[in-house]
């Protein structure tokens, strides 16, 4: 059997994406998971945001500067 897990670069776009859909407002989400963003692959965030809307991939540019 195959154990998924989501390592902390998806789960970030994971939030960014299901906020985003909820009516989160951009400049919100940034605040929420700009804390979670010290530790993580700012390649991996670019690399995984190529599969999400490009709203995700635009927030999360702004979460990783």
């Amino acid at each position: 059997t195959m154990l998924r897990y989501s390592d902390p670069e998806k789960t970030i776009l994971d939030f960014i994406y299901l906020t985003t859909q909820n009516g989160m407002q951009a400049s919100r989400v940034v605040m929420d998971v700009s804390d979670w963003c010290e530790r993580i692959s700012k390649e991996k965030i670019k690399k995984y945001s190529k599969n999400y809307p490009k709203t995700v991939a635009v927030i999360a540019e702004e979460v990783i500067k």
